[in-house]
This record gives structure tokens, C-alpha cells and sequence, in this order.
């Protein structure tokens, strides 16, 4: 990542430096042309010289165009020094999260205090919107004092050229760099599973009255439970990657489960009633289309094993919102949320390359949100399971703005939810 840094540091300043010589060279261009021109005027007042037309053609034309190919690739080098700097203010702040330390802060000072330097880019734009006005004015002059009435048709379509010519680089120039800060200003939630999006499998699927294992096949319950947690803590940190090694796992799982209560049923019993038990929190789906829809960015980080939270997430329509290269699982990683050295948050927040200060985590238990809030992520204590839980995000989501088409959630450990923190 530092290699990166510096990499995108020399792209600024060689953007800088290209910045300058462009500017440089469309000046001395129109210097020298305007200069050469008057110079061959005075020397030459012929007005039935071509001369003469030659200067109108410089003033009218030649100049202007040079102004606006100018400002074209200077604003062309700034957007390139607005991209690299906003990448590296994301930058900056991934680096200190890994190194838990501010080690790195200069664009984000910069940003945070708005000390960016906007009138060197208005004087830019208005010196070459200037320059090829004075140049038409004085090509107009021209044309009256010399006669050459016809030429005002070509000034006419060249000047509406022209400022059809600014309009579209500006305007271009502001979708860009409005573009670059949207992307910078980019929220990432990310979710847990169980409790938040969908039911715990395996709590109900063993405990549930009447329906669960421990009521429908007469298991002593306290047993159940116990055995239930033992299986959780043994494949909740177990990786499966093919189809092939899932469907074995889970195999594995039930055969045990069968095995340590004396069972005659199959495996596939187990399995099939499983799916009975893969249910999504009411109002959750909507809620993630709204997300969506105003273009936040969605993760998951869940303890969870490989056969739950494919089922989950076929079942129950979550492949629509989550994209495969942003879900952080225990089972994945080996550890879960309450590891001290925060695995599975680092990993959530570099498959989505948001600055931490930038996401918001969403969980069911007080503990992960307190590790979340510990790490410096921003995290919610969700209700749950609740069927008010959707409503209840909703709520807080568009207090914050993220439902409003603006952006302004801003962390700070001294602002955040005394229940987030434990208090």
C-alpha cells in the first residue's frame, strides 16, 4: 500500500508539473501570435493587404482555438491530480486503520479543514475565457476598420463554436469532479446474517417449540443445546470452498449430530428440514433495495459456516445485494468477530476498500458491536430479529442521510450510541 501511495504522490506532482508547462506553452503561443500580428499590423497599413486578413483570421480563430486547447488539457491534468488525490485521501486513512495509527494524513487534513485552493483553477478559467474575448473584440474592430464586413459570419460561427466549446469542457469538468467525490464520499454497510438479515439457523432449528429437533425427535433439550453449541464452535471456523466440500461438511455436520444422540434418521432428513428453518427478518429485503438503489455500497461479515450461509444466501434472495468478493465469514478466516486482533473486520473493510470512518456495521450482539466500535468501526446494536428491526434501520439510516440522497454520517467515538459503546 505505501508503494502505492508514493506511486500515486509522484502522479500528483508530475500532474502538477505537467500542468504548468501546458499553461506555459498555450500562453507563449497566444503571446507570440498576438505580439507577431499587431507588430506585422503597424508595420503594414494596406488595408487591401492580406495582411490585414490574416490578422483578423489570428484574432478570430487562431487564438481563441489555442485558448480553448489550453484550457482543455490543463483541466484534463486536473482532473487527473482531483482523481489521484481523492483515492489517496481513502488511502491514507486504510493505511492508519492497519497501522492503528495516523501515520498518514495530509490529504485528508487537507479535505477535512477545506484548505484546497479553488481560485488558481477560476483565475485559469477566466484568464483563457478572457484572453479569447479580447481576442474577438479586437478581431471585430478589425473588421469594421477595415471593411471586411462578410468576416462577422465566420466570427459569429466560430465565437458560438467556441462557447459551446467552454460550456461542454466545464460542464464536463464538474460531472467529473463531482463524479470523484461521490466515489470518495462512498458509503459501505455491512451486515451481519444471523439475527440481522435472516434467523438463526441452527438456534431454532434445534430449540424451536414445536417445530425444533430437540421437541419433534423428544431430545433432552438442555443437551441439544449444548451439543448445538459444541457443533457451532467446531464448523463455524472450518473452510469449504467447491460445492463438493460444502456438501461433505455439511454431511459431516449431521452425521455427528446423529451419531452423538443415537438417531436412525438420514442425513438428507436433517438436511431437507433445514431449509425450513432459513428465514429472512421481515422487511429486510426492502430495505436493501433502498440501499441499493441510492448507490451504498453492501458487505457482509457474519460467523457463520459454508452450509448455512449458502443456503442463506440462495434461499433467501441475498445474491442480488452482496457481491461474492465483499462477505468476510469466520469459517473463511478461522476466527471469529470477537478476535482481538479484528481478522474479520480488516477483512470486510479491504474487500470493499472503504476507510472505516466511511461504513457503518450492523449486528445483533452487544459484544460485536463493542469489538466493532473498539476497532473504530461505526456499528449498530440491531433488535434482534425483530420485525420491526428493518423499520427500526430505516429510521436512524435516513437520519443520517443515507436514505436521503446525502451523504453526512460522520463517526466520532464521543457522537456514537451509548448502547453501540456498552454504556
Amino acid at each position: 500500500m505505501l508503494h502505492e501511495y508514493k506511486a500515486l504522490r509522484t502522479e500528483i506532482q508530475n500532474s502538477f508539473a505537467s500542468s504548468k508547462k501546458i499553461l506555459a506553452v498555450g500562453l507563449g503561443i497566444i503571446g507570440a501570435l498576438l505580439t507577431g500580428g499587431v507588430i506585422n499590423q503597424i508595420n503594414n497599413v494596406d488595408i487591401n493587404s492580406v495582411k490585414p486578413i490574416l490578422l483578423i483570421i489570428l484574432l478570430i480563430l487562431v487564438i481563441p482555438l489555442v485558448s480553448l486547447i489550453t484550457l482543455a488539457m490543463w483541466l484534463g491534468e486536473r482532473q487527473r491530480i482531483n482523481r489521484a488525490g481523492s483515492y489517496l485521501i481513502g488511502l491514507e486513512k486504510k493505511i492508519n486503520s492497519f497501522a492503528h495509527a495516523e501515520l498518514l494524513d495530509w490529504e485528508n487534513h487537507l479535505e477535512k479543514n477545506e484548505l484546497h485552493m479553488q481560485y488558481p483553477y477560476e483565475a485559469i478559467v477566466s484568464l483563457m475565457i478572457v484572453l479569447s474575448g479580447l481576442s474577438h473584440l479586437i478581431g471585430g474592430y478589425m473588421i469594421i476598420t477595415l471593411k471586411k464586413y462578410d468576416y462577422f459570419i465566420l466570427q459569429g460561427i466560430i465565437f458560438i463554436f467556441q462557447v459551446g466549446g467552454y460550456f461542454y469542457l466545464l460542464i464536463r469538468y464538474n460531472e467529473l469532479k463531482n463524479k470523484i467525490e461521490k466515489v470518495r464520499d462512498k458509503i459501505t454497510v455491512i451486515f451481519d446474517i444471523g439475527g440481522v438479515l435472516a434467523y438463526d439457523v441452527w438456534e431454532h432449528m434445534f430449540l424451536d417449540k414445536p417445530n425444533g429437533l430437540s421437541s419433534d425427535l423428544n431430545l433432552p433439550e438442555d443437551e441439544v443445546k449444548k451439543f448445538g453449541s459444541e457443533l457451532w464452535e467446531k464448523f463455524a471456523y472450518t473452510p469449504a470452498k467447491t460445492t463438493a466440500e460444502v456438501e461433505k461438511l455439511e454431511y459431516e455436520y449431521w452425521k455427528q449430530f446423529i451419531k452423538h444422540f443415537n438417531l436412525t434418521h438420514s442425513v438428507e432428513f436433517f438436511i431437507k428440514k433445514t431449509n425450513k428453518f432459513i428465514k429472512r427478518v421481515k422487511g429486510i429485503l426492502p430495505l436493501l433495495r433502498k440501499l441499493k438503489r441510492r448507490g451504498i455500497e453492501l458487505a457482509i461479515c457474519s460467523n457463520n459456516n459454508e452450509f448455512f450461509f449458502r443456503r442463506q444466501m440462495e434461499n433467501l434472495g441475498l445474491e442480488a445485494f452482496f457481491a461474492a468478493d465483499k462477505i468476510a465469514l469466520s469459517c473463511r478466516l478461522g476466527v471469529s468477530k470477537s478476535s482481538p486482533n479484528f481478522e474479520m473486520f480488516k477483512a470486510v473493510l479491504n474487500s470493499v476498500n472503504t476507510p472505516k470512518d466511511k461504513c457503518l456495521f450492523i449486528d445483533d450482539r452487544e459484544s460485536n458491536v463493542n469489538e466493532a466500535v473498539e476497532f473504530g468501526l461505526p456499528a449498530i446494536l440491531f433488535p434482534s430479529e425483530s420485525k420491526l428491526g428493518a423499520k427500526y434501520l430505516e429510521i436512524l439510516f435516513k437520519e443520517m442521510g443515507l436514505l436521503k440522497g446525502l451523504h453526512i454520517y460522520d463517526y466520532s467515538p464521543a457522537a456514537h450510541s451509548s448502547i453501540a459503546k456498552g454504556i
